[in-house]
């Protein structure tokens, strides 16, 4: 279309004036001519170099201005970011068209005025990204130690921010252009376009104004331009999308081909009893001889040789063991989200009777977050950076339930309620949170569609020791009044003792020791869960009398 709106109008000469006024498609004219005889291909050609002019032109003063907006604004912080933000919100709250149109009518008609109005208007949308985007990098760690170095802020800027925030430029490059071409249509549809200049939007309204709906030329003179708009607007949009998810990918690929070779299953001081006790008749979750391998340059690795156990209901199972030795993979492979470089290589995963392995994309998308809760290794990373938790939480909500806006807001409220956030923090964005609040935003996203079975990787990571405490409360007071069951994975041995049954006990990928809490602490049998019990904190020393 472009490369049509550049080269057309040379080719075809310009707009040529010889036809007859309404002339019907022909062969010298195939698109017809209008009131003044004017062949409508040469109008549509030279009016697309028009729009798309405006268009780009917008787009890049809207990305310019908001990009630099938002990048000082997150940059410096404090006042500054407060007095940009807030401006940014009031442009945000006025409608786009009629504020455009209130602005454009002072500046008077013309392609330059439409594009500086079009482009600052819209600079708010790319301002607000921007700066969500800065203020979230500004607080990852590598900023952080650098700030604490005493870097100076343009130094942080150049070094660390503009590597992560420029190409999200280009999204919103896209975006603005196609929000803008539907606005130049619309202002000089409505008048605010320079008459003399030929563009898609002025060439419907003329048609409009001389009668082309009641002559019947509308099909070549109103169409047309129509579908030019419409099909730039939709390949932008859908440009734009594509290239914000390269940029910034949310969703993860994941597979399980849930074939291949099985593995030597590693020897195990445990009875397969205490994995699976006689007491559960009809477990909740049953996991039987499954093996998991990654693929490398070397060859495959085995993270998983053998893994052999059952949670019932309303009981809570802690998986502990060293960094290494296959916790989180395990935990991972029991919603099947490994990473693509890990293969499944034998056994089953039942969960209320139904294997999970032989389901397909739209049964396990079903399951997970609402049957089944996830809490993810580094979950307060997995926090959006550019919407509010309460939306978030939301989103969880109606990505399973038939339920309006407003009463799904009002769930979600309550859940963040309950796991201890007050109302005035709800519309806070995840970097405008502490580490303790973004963890129990992430457990209120997997418990809020209340699930039988929540399975939590590492909830306690990276928090301070107060901070670990609450939130193994705060697990422990959510699961009292339910029969929902747990599969708690840490290396953290006193957390796991707090809150579970039962514990299973993984080296060098195998679970080699099961039992109760009371047993595997107090008589430990396998070497490394003796090590793992030797390294829990005491209060008083070991061999008083």
């Amino acid at each position: 279309m472009c490369l049509l709106a550049l080269a057309g109008p040379v080719l075809v000469g310009g707009v040529l004036t010889d036809g007859a006024p309404f002339g019907s498609p022909s062969l010298a004219h195939p698109l017809g001519t209008d009131d003044l005889g004017r062949d409508m291909v040469g109008l549509l050609l030279v009016g697309g170099r028009t729009s798309l002019a405006i268009a780009l032109v917008a787009a890049t003063i809207a990305t310019v201005a908001g990009g630099a907006l938002g990048l000082t604004a997150g940059l410096l912080a404090g006042r500054a970011d407060m007095v940009i933000a807030r401006g940014l919100d009031i442009v945000l709250a006025l409608p786009f068209l009629p504020l455009v149109l209130v602005v454009g009518a002072f500046l008077g008609p013309g392609p330059v005025g439409e594009a500086l109005v079009i482009g600052l208007a819209w600079s708010a949308h790319t301002g607000r990204v921007i700066r969500s985007q800065t203020l979230e990098a500004r607080s990852r760690p590598h900023v952080q130690a650098a700030r604490a170095m005493g870097a100076p802020m343009a130094w942080l800027a150049r070094r660390h921010l503009l590597p992560i925030v420029t190409p999200l430029l280009v999204p919103q490059f896209v975006r603005a252009a196609g929000a803008a071409l539907i606005a130049e249509a619309s202002l000089t549809f409505l008048g605010l376009g320079d008459p003399t200049i030929p563009s898609w939007g002025g060439t419907i309204a003329f048609g409009q104004a001389r009668g082309a709906l009641l002559s019947g030329a509308w099909t070549w003179w109103i169409v047309p331009p129509g579908l030019c708009i419409a099909l730039v607007v939709t390949a932008l949009a859908v440009t734009g999308f594509g290239l914000e998810e390269r940029v910034q990918p949310r969703i993860a690929h994941w597979t399980d081909d849930g074939q291949g070779r099985s593995p030597t299953p590693a020897t195990a001081s445990m009875s397969e009893s205490a994995a699976s006790p006689a007491s559960a008749a009809t477990p909740l979750l049953a996991v039987t001889g499954l093996a998991i391998e990654y693929a490398t340059d070397r060859g495959p690795v085995r993270a998983v040789r053998r893994a052999d156990f059952s949670v019932g209901e309303g009981e809570v199972v802690g998986i502990v063991g060293d960094s290494g030795s296959g916790k989180s993979t395990l935990a991972m492979a029991l919603v099947r989200l490994t990473s693509s470089a890990a293969r499944t290589t034998a056994g089953s995963i039942r969960f209320a009777d139904r294997d999970l392995r032989t389901l397909g994309a739209d049964e396990l998308r079903r399951l997970r977050g609402d049957r089944i809760g996830l809490v993810p290794q580094n979950a307060m990373q997995g926090l959006d950076p550019v919407i509010d938790v309460q939306a978030q939480v939301v989103e969880v909500i109606r990505a399973h339930r038939t339920i309006d806006a407003r009463a799904a807001g009002e769930r979600a409220s309550a859940m963040l309620r309950r796991v201890g956030i007050d109302d005035a923090r709800h519309h806070a964005y995840p970097h405008e949170l502490s580490g303790g609040m973004r963890q129990r935003v992430v457990i209120a996203m997997a418990l809020v569609n209340d699930p039988a079975l929540l399975i939590a990787d590492e909830p306690t990571t990276g928090l301070d020791v107060i901070v670990q405490h609450e939130i193994a409360d705060l697990l422990a007071e959510l699961r009292e009044g339910t029969r929902m069951s747990m599969v708690i994975v840490s290396h953290d041995l006193p957390t796991v003792v707090r809150l579970a049954d039962r514990i299973l006990v993984m080296s060098d990928g195998a679970i080699v020791e099961a039992g109760s809490v009371n047993r595997v602490i107090g008589a430990p049998e396998h070497p490394a869960t003796a090590r793992l019990v030797r390294a829990l904190p005491r209060l008083a020393p070991t061999g008083a009398g």
